[in-house]
């Protein structure tokens, strides 16, 4: 598996973990898996910058899913990484 693959395999997997459409339950439990203890999640859209460790990201999309926040998400298009 090429360098690219295993980068499109990992992107694949992070999202995977979150579907829930047609009523499946998200496997955020499963984020954990494809991290290493001390990973970090960094998002920086709209000029904000926020850091997460794996469990803090881990509890804030487990309470988005939860509260109908986030509903039918997944099942789109397979997602590429360019590198």
């Amino acid at each position: 598996m090429t360098d690219q693959e295993k980068i499109n395999h990992l992107t694949a997997a992070f999202f995977q973990v979150f579907t829930n459409i047609d009523g499946r339950d998200a496997q955020v439990q499963k984020l954990h898996d494809l991290f290493i203890p001390e990973g970090l999640l960094i998002s920086n859209t709209g000029g904000h910058t926020a850091v997460f460790t794996v469990q803090e990201f881990h509890h804030s999309r487990q309470a988005m899913l939860s509260d109908g926040t986030l509903t039918q998400f997944g099942g789109g298009k397979p997602i590429t990484v360019l590198i």
